[in-house]
């Protein structure tokens, strides 16, 4: 798949409406696909926007979180199996599984938008051209998934510079965890601010609007990707 032909404005519509399927359906059997199709698609094609290793600590947590979600708050209905002297039943499990796949088809979704759509400036001439977006909110949303790459080049600079300190690097330490969030968020938060100042000395709001082009092939099965993953869920919900 050639992410050159296929607008960014499509793949931003793409991970909008397949993130809405995490909100609208509440069995993981219909999730279960959309979930684990959008995940494979995220990491094949949006594994260098983020560090393998945070998104995989950032999936621990959620699983530890899911987990304590499930078994204090939805503890209920038959009994499945013992750990210890807990009794784990249905319908902590059936939490567990739909807070993961969730978390599977936001993040997926969103992973796989951010690897195909070529770059913060190509994605916001595409949502003022193709959507017709003012430019200020184009360019807040551009820069909001543009946060997502660099977050990941200050992660790899940071992790060299606690190493040359003797700091620690293993994230999985929740100390160093923490330590290593601050420091991203701070960054982040400068780098939004001033690149808000930089847009507006720039005339961000004042650009003139770019002309409106056709749908690709690979724009119409982008929208068609998003038809088949909503029929498999409404199927599952319908039918089984």
């Amino acid at each position: 798949m050639e992410h050159r032909k296929i607008k960014p404005s499509m793949l931003f519509i793409y991970a909008i409406a397949v993130s809405i399927m995490a909100f609208v359906f509440n069995l993981p059997s219909s999730l279960l696909i959309p979930s684990l199709l959008n995940f494979i698609l995220g990491i094949c094609y949006g594994r260098k926007t983020l560090p393998m290793k945070l998104i995989f600590v950032i999936l621990m947590i959620n699983a530890w979180g899911a987990l304590i979600n499930g078994i204090y708050f939805h503890n209920t209905g038959p009994m499945l199996f013992k750990i210890g002297g807990l009794s784990v039943r249905y319908n902590a499990l059936t939490s567990f599984l739909l807070v993961n796949l969730r978390f599977f088809l936001i993040i997926g979704s969103t992973l796989f938008m951010l690897g195909m759509s070529g770059g913060s400036r190509e994605l916001i001439r595409s949502l003022e051209r193709d959507l017709g977006m003012p430019p200020w909110i184009a360019f807040s949303i551009s820069h909001a998934f543009r946060l997502f790459p660099l977050i990941s080049r200050d992660y790899r600079e940071l992790q060299i510079a606690r190493k040359e300190r003797k700091a620690g690097t293993n994230i999985l330490n929740p100390l160093i965890l923490k330590e290593v969030l601050i420091s991203i968020l701070n960054v982040s938060y400068e780098r939004a601010q001033w690149s808000g100042i930089s847009a507006e000395l720039r005339g961000v709001k004042l650009r003139k609007r770019i002309k409106k082009e056709k749908l690709s092939i690979y724009d119409i099965f982008i929208l068609s990707l998003i038809a088949v993953e909503w029929a498999i869920a409404i199927i599952f919900v319908k039918f089984l």
